[in-house]
């Protein structure tokens, strides 16, 4: 599918004679650094919202926070690729793990107690298991279902006779003696 994906971009770029920079090509270090604080950010976040509503036996915190992982599994996978998503599935799985054990002064933010109703009792392992179950089957996900659109199309280079072309209008522009476009 891969191979597929590359020869069609390079059946377009033969066409057009343009230079086609997809997404996962524009991958810089600084998308790797983005998905662990989103990764941070969502297992505080997840972690804070899993009990609502638990103990009435409607876990709508729970629904919440897996909709939560979902979606920022979702654009960590399309922004930075597998690599990204791993990344991101470590820094959520550290935090909410973090966030689990006791505290300083003896208090616990995820309790796990004898508590009456199911969601109530097992809400901290339901929201462990589906963090990891959510964003290991995005990782699993075929690379052809993220986006992989254009972001920009370079003109073709082809020594001294290349010309820019004006964006807006399309019309050609002469290079100065400096090199800069001009109109």
């Amino acid at each position: 599918m891969a191979k597929q994906h590359d020869e069609t971009h390079a059946g377009i770029e033969a066409a057009s004679g343009a230079q086609q920079v997809t997404r996962r090509q524009m991958i810089r270090p600084s998308r790797y650094l983005l998905a662990l604080v989103i990764g941070v950010l969502v297992g505080i976040l997840g972690t804070l919202v899993q009990r609502s509503g638990a103990a009435a036996g409607i876990p709508w915190g729970m629904i919440l926070a897996y909709i939560l992982v979902a979606l920022a599994s979702w654009r960590v996978r399309n922004d930075s690729g597998t690599l990204g998503l791993s990344l991101h599935l470590v820094a959520s799985t550290v935090v909410v793990w973090l966030l689990s054990m006791r505290g300083p002064g003896g208090d616990v933010l995820m309790p796990y107690a004898d508590f009456p109703g199911f969601f109530a009792k097992y809400a901290v392992f339901l929201w462990m298991g589906g963090l990891v179950l959510i964003q290991f089957l995005a990782l699993c996900l075929p690379r052809s279902l993220f986006d992989d659109g254009l972001i920009k199309e370079w003109p073709a280079r082809g020594g001294a006779e290349a010309a820019d072309t004006a964006p807006e209008t399309g019309e050609t522009l002469a290079a100065s003696s400096t090199g800069e476009p001009r109109a």
